[in-house]
């Protein structure tokens, strides 16, 4: 469901909806989403909040997908009590730790598995395989062939940020 949050709208709108996208949200409008949102799926893009704390408190929030959203606490960790979750899409703007930290809390539970990376469509320019984004904030794209030493060396610096956060 699309409701346009930039004009008057019917909050009862926001709690008969299981899946929502939601965009260039205000600080103004977001406290009267969160207090009727009762999605689902949630698709947050180009969003300034102060914290991701109250999406905890969404009843029933399996799917939520963040982008180029800014946290004024640059925080993500707080999705790790999101326990309802069974699909989490982050774009990379947050900290690597950060993004270990969920993994290491709701892995088991997500039906794809936060990783060191993800392999794109953007070709290697010396190969021309298919190259791979590295979680977290200002991580490069890199080929798994020809930038074998420093792949190997990123997963596992993410991997054992992910048992650090364990344990």
């Amino acid at each position: 469901m699309i409701v346009l949050l930039d004009r008057p709208f019917p909050e009862t709108s926001l709690a008969q909806s299981a899946e929502l996208d939601l965009r260039n949200i205000g600080p103004k409008v977001w406290p009267q989403v969160l207090a009727h949102c009762r999605a689902q799926k949630l698709r947050l893009y180009h969003l300034t909040l102060a914290s991701l704390e109250p999406l905890v408190e969404l009843p029933g929030l399996t799917e939520l997908s963040l982008s180029n959203v800014r946290i004024d606490d640059d925080d993500i960790r707080v999705l790790a009590r999101c326990t309802g979750l069974r699909r989490l899409k982050l774009s990379n703007p947050f900290e690597r730790a950060q993004v270990a930290f969920i993994a290491s809390r709701l892995n088991a539970q997500l039906a794809q598995p936060l990783t060191a990376c993800v392999e794109t469509r953007v070709p290697c320019k010396k190969c021309a395989a298919p190259t791979s984004m590295f979680s977290g904030r200002r991580m490069p794209f890199l080929c798994p062939d020809c930038d074998r030493k420093r792949f190997e060396k990123l997963t596992g610096e993410f991997d054992q940020l992910v048992r650090e956060a364990q344990g």
